[in-house]
Order: C-alpha cells, then sequence, then structure tokens
C-alpha cells in the first residue's frame, strides 16, 4: 500500500511567527512530477474566478502544432502530435500520439496567410488522426505557410 500524508496545517519554520492551513498558503512553490484526483484520476477541481471552479484535465489542450503547408509540410512546434501527411495542396493530415477516447473532441484551426480566407477542418475526425484543410475565398484549397491547430477533449 503506498504512503499517504495527509496534512490540515502547515507551520511556518523559516523565522517569522505563525501557522497556516493548506488553504490560507501564498507565495508558495509545490514541487511534483504527478497531479492525481483523491477519488478519480482525471478530477482535479481549480478554484477559478470568484466562486467558480473548472475540472483541470478538462481545460488542458491535449495536442496543439504549428506547421507549414507549403512544399514538404514541417512542423515548426508541436505538442501530442506524432506526424503529419501531405495530402495534397492545402491539405494535411495530423497523426495524434496519444490517442482521443473518442471523436467527440473541439479542434481550433487558423493561420497567419492572407490569401488564406478560412481554414476548414475536415468532418473526417478519428480518435488518432484528424485532417485540416486551408482554403482561399473561392473555397479552393491553398497552400498554407504558418498553420495552428489545438484540441481539446478526453484522451483514452
Amino acid at each position: 500500500m503506498p504512503s499517504q500524508i495527509k496534512v490540515d496545517e502547515i507551520k511556518n519554520v523559516t523565522g517569522t511567527s505563525g501557522s497556516y492551513t493548506f488553504n490560507e498558503l501564498t507565495n508558495t512553490t509545490v514541487k511534483t512530477n504527478t497531479l492525481k484526483g483523491t477519488t478519480t484520476a482525471g478530477s482535479v477541481t481549480v478554484q477559478g474566478e470568484g466562486t467558480a471552479t473548472t475540472n483541470l484535465q478538462q481545460g488542458l489542450a491535449k495536442t496543439w502544432i504549428r506547421f507549414n503547408q507549403t512544399g514538404t509540410p514541417a512542423i515548426a512546434n508541436s505538442f501530442n502530435i506524432a506526424s503529419i501527411v501531405d495530402g495534397g495542396t492545402g491539405d494535411t493530415t495530423l497523426t495524434i500520439a496519444n490517442d482521443y477516447a473518442n471523436v467527440n473532441y473541439s479542434i481550433s484551426a487558423s493561420n497567419d496567410d492572407t490569401a488564406v480566407t478560412n481554414q476548414v477542418v475536415a468532418a473526417d475526425v478519428f480518435t488518432v488522426s484528424y485532417r485540416q484543410r486551408s482554403v482561399d475565398g473561392n473555397n479552393s484549397l491553398i497552400d498554407s505557410p504558418i498553420c495552428y491547430t489545438a484540441t481539446f477533449g478526453d484522451l483514452a
């Protein structure tokens, strides 16, 4: 059975008097390699503005990427993207390194190209990959030199 430390109060031992409940600590640093909910691994609640709370895992981007569609597509920087494949002009398939639990995840896409008036994510969304398309004002596929995508949802 793993060891546990349960604390209701932390005593200041650096020279100033007083003790603090865990909720009163400010200007402190907590270092850890893993955060895990007490009752459910995927349930860490974060205090938001006012009395609102949010689920930490639900609010994090599960993938993001900045890439180039011109010539041979290339990843400039990414998180949880295994690879990209050129599907032709303005059409790129992005492969996810750690798959989604289902296809009900959200995709946000954009670019930095004045010739591209609309960025479209194609309907063929899978747990392991999705397609990103760039189109011009005539709805014709066009390569974009800088594309951005982020996805949100539940990983497998």
